[in-house]
């Protein structure tokens, strides 16, 4: 009789957890994108609406303002395209700048300019680290012709050698630390 309630127990205990888990990824599906949205990105957090919303190399960069009417927003290329890697990001990258928040007065050019090289370092080494992805949600490798023959050249190079996108577009929508 034991066996009998213990197998029972085993079965609730997985019904239980499986349902839980698919509340958790369909709450997940539906978080994500609004957290991803530069709505959210530039309202909700103050020291993205002081330091980049609004500036105007953020507005006129090619990946905010291009001829195709693509708008990209910071979502596009600092949050993962799939669900579980996205989710991941919101966690821990959320868990850091409500930490950065509390503790650092973000909001003050002067700290804002004194983290800047770290937050660039650490969005490039991200970069590195997932193969530029999220550049290549939009842009297929395979498929960019550069204008230029030395474009050309050096795409040719970086296909052969495995680079990723971050390794020479730097700085394409936020100047560099330090300006």
């Amino acid at each position: 009789m034991s066996f009998v309630k213990g197998k029972r127990a085993i079965w609730l205990a997985a019904a239980g957890g499986l349902a839980v888990g698919v509340v958790l990824v369909v709450l997940a599906d539906w978080v994500d994108p609004k957290i991803s949205s530069q709505e959210f990105c530039t309202g909700a957090c103050h020291s993205m609406q002081v330091h980049v919303a609004g500036k105007d190399y953020y507005q006129q960069s090619v990946h905010r303002s291009t001829h195709t009417g693509v708008v990209t927003g910071c979502g596009d290329c600092h949050i993962p395209n799939e669900l579980v890697p996205a989710t991941w990001v919101h966690v821990k990258k959320g868990l850091a700048d409500i930490y950065a928040t509390l503790v650092r007065d973000l909001d003050s050019p002067e700290a804002w300019a004194a983290r800047r090289p770290a937050l660039t370092e650490e969005a490039r080494h991200w970069f590195l680290e997932t193969d530029s992805a999220t550049c290549r949600h939009c842009h297929r490798k395979d498929a960019i012709e550069p204008r230029s023959q030395a474009g050309r050249t050096m795409h040719g190079i970086a296909r052969q050698k495995g680079m990723t996108c971050i390794e020479c577009h730097t700085n394409l929508v936020h100047p560099p630390a330090g300006s």
